[in-house]
């Protein structure tokens, strides 16, 4: 690693270590403080997070839309901090698990599982959930471009037992986890630019990957849709779907049925999606 990186790599490893000494109290203030500072005062990202938040509910009010910023700001920073203190924040946390069952039947066809989610609530904690109690998740990652930050970030995942492959591996890598009754999981709902499949995303033609129906169609996996919710102070909800067979024909409907689970989930829980990514840069094709 480059000397800048090793530093990235050392200070993200300090910070690790003060914030895994906090109490759940001390995390939750914390993060309030910081995410509230950053909604004030650091604008990077803001008017995107923003405008996105008006797309998608353009009857509400302005303060809605401001509130739901703003409590966005300190729900990541919290989720976060979450995920700086594990495995310690971890082992404090409540979870609470809802229809378990769909992943026990899919894993017992042995077909490969495709997990679905999203970039809501806290995905961190379902991640870890998945490793803790020995199912077999490999994650699809983005390789960071800091080497430091990559190194630290995939180790402080891993500690839970999961893996992981990268985007830009080969597809190879994706198919035996799948042929091996492995669990592949795809966070399917960012800009696809123009290799996406065009859905409607709170009635928006929106560009989304649709990599979690091609490897439907072509290893016969069984997709579960899943997201991890936060339901009160350090407790949370881990919630399991199935996708209707009759939605999952071909790669619109069956991108179009999980895109709507997920919009679901989001309404319910606005300040839980991370509003900064350009969902809508893509516009659809004439």
């Amino acid at each position: 690693m480059k000397l800048n990186e090793r530093i990235c790599f050392f200070l993200l490893t300090f910070l690790s270590f003060f914030v895994r000494r906090l109490t759940p109290r001390d995390r939750t203030i914390w993060a309030q403080r910081i995410g509230g500072f950053i909604f004030h005062y650091i604008s990077l990202r803001k008017l995107v997070a923003l405008q996105n938040i008006d797309r998608a509910f353009p009857n509400k009010s302005i303060d809605f839309k401001l509130q739901t910023l703003k409590r966005s700001y300190s729900f990541f920073m919290e989720q976060f901090l979450f995920f700086l203190g594990f495995p310690e924040s971890y082992q404090q946390i409540k979870m609470e698990i809802k229809n378990k069952d769909i992943l026990d039947e899919a894993i017992g066809k042995r077909k490969g599982v495709l997990f679905i989610t999203g970039h809501f609530g806290f995905w961190e904690g379902i991640i870890a959930w998945f490793g803790k109690n020995n199912y077999p998740l490999t994650g699809i990652a983005q390789r960071q471009k800091n080497e430091g930050a990559h190194h630290f970030f995939i180790k402080k995942r891993e500690w839970s037992g999961i893996k992981h492959v990268f985007r830009k591996d080969q597809v190879n890598s994706f198919n035996k986890v799948l042929e091996k009754g492995g669990i592949l999981g795809l966070v399917s709902d960012q800009d696809a630019r123009h290799k996406g499949v065009f859905v409607k995303f709170f009635g928006i033609p929106s560009s989304t990957p649709k990599g979690a129906a091609l490897f439907y169609h072509h290893k016969g996996s069984i997709p579960v849709f899943a997201v991890c919710s936060k339901k009160g102070h350090n407790q949370f909800l881990i919630k399991f779907r199935r996708i209707p067979k009759e939605l999952i024909s071909d790669t619109f409907t069956f991108t179009q049925a999980y895109t709507q689970m997920l919009e679901n989930e989001i309404r319910q829980h606005p300040d839980q999606y991370f509003w900064w990514h350009n969902r809508w840069k893509t516009p659809p094709p004439q």
